[in-house]
């Protein structure tokens, strides 16, 4: 049976040649788990992981995915939290692993990624025409809440807190509805919020 066929420019499947794919995706899935198997994948147990809320939005789906095909037998528990209450529940032994944001690292850490902060506000634009900058920021204590406010103070800017939030989804909706800028990585940029 021919598994490819002249398509435009280009070749294409064929009827059989899309059977033969489904064939083979089921062939290397069973391939894929023997050799877990005999890669210690039947082993058990938990994993405590914490991580902050920018990173369990962006960039740890794609991580616990991979985690639980190589180790499909493990318990993950994950706790979302700020970086300085999930650092005290690693010291304390709550956690086997946390994902945090610093400003530098301490010599027990891993540094994995360096991000810049940046201002990010709604594409309507409303907070960025005032003359006081209206901020949207979490709770203390926050390290992008402190370094904005000491940015904006050395800067001689005048600023007011326009709405404040415990969690990145407050922040998010006070951006979106263009009340307020806040201080924050590109991981909280996405569709109407922008540098």
């Amino acid at each position: 049976e021919p598994l490819l066929a002249p398509q435009g420019r280009g070749r294409g499947l064929t009827p059989a040649g899309e059977d033969l794919v489904g064939h083979a995706r089921r062939i290397l899935a069973v391939h894929t788990e023997a050799w877990l198997a005999l890669k210690g994948a039947r082993v058990g147990g938990r994993i405590a992981i914490g991580t902050t809320q920018d990173f369990a939005d962006h960039g740890l789906p794609e991580l616990l995915r991979a985690f639980a095909a190589s180790h499909p037998r493990v318990r993950i528990e994950l706790r979302v939290g700020r970086s300085l209450e999930l650092g005290s529940a690693l010291q304390a032994g709550q956690l086997d692993l946390a994902i945090t944001m610093r400003h530098a690292r301490s010599p027990d850490e891993a540094f994995l990624i360096s991000e810049p902060m940046l201002w990010l506000c709604s594409d309507k634009g409303l907070a960025t025409r005032q003359e006081v900058v209206p901020l949207a920021l979490l709770d203390p204590y926050c390290g992008f809440r402190e370094a904005a406010l000491n940015a904006l103070d050395a800067a001689g800017c005048r600023y007011r807190i326009a709405a404040g939030s415990s969690s990145l989804a407050g922040l998010r909706s006070a951006v979106n509805a263009g009340i307020a800028l806040t201080p924050r990585t590109r991981r909280l940029a996405h569709s109407g919020i922008v540098e």
